[in-house]
């Protein structure tokens, strides 16, 4: 009886031990892939916490350029103002108290890191048109007659000639002017040679700092 009782249990190894292989393998590999995971809930914030703090050094920096150029920029705008310039839009005029040729007009702006007035729309015409004087503009066709350009090269667009202007007369009049008049178009063509004042302008933005 007694023999037929043990006949009667399994025979050959423990089928437990495979069964423990498996389950300390699955175990092991879940605690590396959850090092892992910690390891990238560790590791990203902290480059995103060095990635903030270089962008906002970067930003500090760049606010600090900023800065400095408003400031140069307003005591050069104050400065510019008292000397007699006026704004107008992203640009400074500044109209002489002498008369003087074109070639002169233009010299004299350049020595004022500026240029002859450039006419580009109807409300710079309309508020150089306001100041009622008879200057030089920075308009000419020296080069060819008839192809009026501006003097950094530009073609005329927009104009605003003043009646039966430009007409060329004794076939020198290779240089325009505005004359005081109740509407804005007052654009005329004269002798480069006349005797006028003239009007510089110069860009006024932060880019020009």
């Amino acid at each position: 009886m007694t023999e037929d009782i043990y006949q009667n249990f399994p025979q050959g190894k423990d089928d437990r031990h495979p069964k423990g292989g498996i389950c300390h393998r699955v175990i092991t590999g879940t605690l590396g892939l959850l090092c892992v995971v910690l390891l990238t809930i560790v590791i990203v914030p902290a480059m995103r916490l060095t990635l903030c703090a270089s962008e906002r050094d970067l930003l500090q920096t760049n606010l600090k350029i900023l800065q400095n150029n408003v400031s140069v920029w307003l005591s050069g705008l104050e400065r510019r103002l008292r000397e007699g310039w006026m704004l107008y839009n992203v640009s400074l005029y500044y109209i002489s108290t002498e008369k003087g040729s074109w070639d002169e007009a233009k010299e004299d702006c350049q020595k004022k890191a500026a240029h002859l007035v450039i006419i580009n729309n109807r409300n710079e015409q309309e508020f150089l048109a306001n100041k009622q004087k008879e200057f030089w503009i920075g308009l000419t066709d020296k080069d060819k007659e008839g192809d009026w350009k501006w003097v950094d090269g530009t073609v005329l667009t927009t104009q605003f000639w003043d009646e039966l202007q430009p007409t060329n007369d004794g076939g020198n009049e290779h240089c325009a002017e505005t004359r005081p008049r109740a509407y804005i178009t007052n654009w005329n063509d004269v002798p480069c040679s006349t005797p006028n004042i003239w009007v510089c302008e110069k860009s006024n933005t932060l880019a020009n700092v």
